[in-house]
């Protein structure tokens, strides 16, 4: 279930896992662009940001301590792979 406002919608699992897929891929392809391993989208340029790169790294860590134990095995699996955890 989400949480907005004061109601809540329900939402299938199937849809939910998948936006938490894209939502650590997002953090994925920031930090490749900000290792410069890949264009910026926005400008076409290969820059490196190394301090973006680090809080790019401690979102995603800071997610898998806040959600262990209530992701299903699907997305436990995905995050395991993406951030080593």
């Amino acid at each position: 279930m989400i949480l907005v406002g004061k109601g809540s919608i329900k939402r299938p699992e199937k849809e939910i896992s998948d936006v938490n897929q894209y939502f650590l891929t997002m953090f994925a392809s920031s930090t490749c662009c900000q290792l410069g391993k890949i264009q910026d989208p926005v400008d076409g340029k290969i820059k490196k940001d190394l301090q973006s790169v680090q809080i790019m790294i401690d979102i995603p860590l800071m997610l898998c301590d806040k959600t262990k134990g209530n992701l299903t095995k699907k997305e436990e699996g995905f995050k395991r792979n993406f951030v080593f955890c």
